[in-house]
């Protein structure tokens, strides 16, 4: 809803839609060549994005297209399931660890989501944005899963921010 519906931003996001279809043939068939090598049943899968979208508004900002990425763990003896837990990547360490059967230790930052020693559900993730490439932000946010607060601690710069890569996407000049 806050991308004007012309032409260059149809294009964009249809490529990249067509990029999520590239990347998850690619990721079926690396589990085909698990499964085809008999590793399928012994294996720890951790799939997930680095980043959210990487339209404007997405990467790089804290939005929720910004910080909402995939995440998939699939592990020998889980049940298939979904969860609305609340998770940030600086769980990743705690929950490999727990997966891997070992206890995080407890100065280790994050909370373990999954595995013999995973943590109760957190209530709140945090997210901050301070430097785009060469550009600087000073921006905060925290949210529940349902609602999101966010500071903008340099309300003079625009939200949009001069940054090579993004600027090089056509839909950035029907942005401007």
């Amino acid at each position: 809803p806050y991308y004007p519906d012309t032409p260059n931003v149809r294009d964009d996001i249809a490529r990249t839609y067509d990029n999520i279809a590239a990347m998850d043939a690619r990721v079926g068939q690396l589990i085909a060549e698990l499964q085809d090598a008999g590793h399928l049943d012994d294996t720890i899968i951790v799939f997930f994005s680095d980043h959210g979208v990487g339209l404007p508004r997405g990467k790089r900002y804290v939005y929720a297209s910004g910080t909402h990425v995939p995440l998939i763990v699939c592990h020998p003896g889980a049940e298939a399931s979904v969860t609305e837990q609340l998770v940030s990547f600086v769980d990743f360490a705690p929950t490999t660890l727990s997966l891997a059967g070992i206890d995080p230790p407890a100065w280790m930052m994050g909370h373990a989501f999954d595995g013999a020693y995973e943590d109760a559900a957190q209530p709140f993730v945090f997210f901050h944005a301070d430097r785009m490439d060469a550009e600087t932000d000073c921006s905060r946010a925290v949210t529940d899963g349902q609602h999101r607060y966010i500071r903008n601690y340099m309300p003079e710069l625009p939200r949009l921010y001069p940054v090579a890569y993004a600027e090089s996407i056509p839909m950035m000049a029907d942005l401007h």
